[in-house]
């Protein structure tokens, strides 16, 4: 009956209390029975040696989940990140949410004031036509990263 403010985001409380945010409700995966927020797969996948950036997007209604990945000259390997990738995934998170597909890219698609734009992303896994760069500051980078994504099926 109290009054509520709606913010579109998930969290969770734990039992100590405290309220932890998972990331905005819009940017979740539904795998399975269960919905995992894009930033805690994000957050796992980031921790990784090499790892710059990611995003982490829904490829289609079929439960499967494409990490976009940027990383450090150091790894020179992608195969070998792609499956260090997948396995802490699986490990630490679920096996359900493992990504069906890890894309290394240079860098990933962001707006003006730096929010990555998974939209985009997902459009362009999916073979969706991606529509307006013009928010981009890098809109070069959708191009390399559609070429990459191609190249990767």
């Amino acid at each position: 009956d109290a009054w509520r403010y709606v913010t579109s985001d998930r969290a969770v409380r734990g039992p100590d209390g405290y309220v932890t945010l998972l990331g905005r409700d819009a940017d979740t995966l539904d795998v399975g029975q269960a919905a995992y927020g894009t930033a805690v797969v994000e957050r796992v996948v980031s921790a990784l040696d090499g790892v710059t950036e990611v995003a982490v997007v829904a490829i289609s209604e079929d439960d499967e989940v494409a990490a976009y990945v940027s990383c450090d000259r150091s790894s020179t390997d992608p195969d070998a990140l792609a499956g260090r990738v997948r396995a802490r995934v699986a490990r630490e998170i679920s096996p359900a949410v493992r990504p069906n597909r890890v894309i290394i890219v240079p860098e990933l698609p962001k707006t003006h004031s730096g929010k990555v734009m998974r939209r985009l992303l997902a459009d362009v896994v999916s073979g969706r036509g991606y529509g307006d760069t013009s928010a981009l500051r890098n809109p070069e980078v959708v191009g390399e990263i559609e070429t990459v994504t191609r190249r990767q099926e």
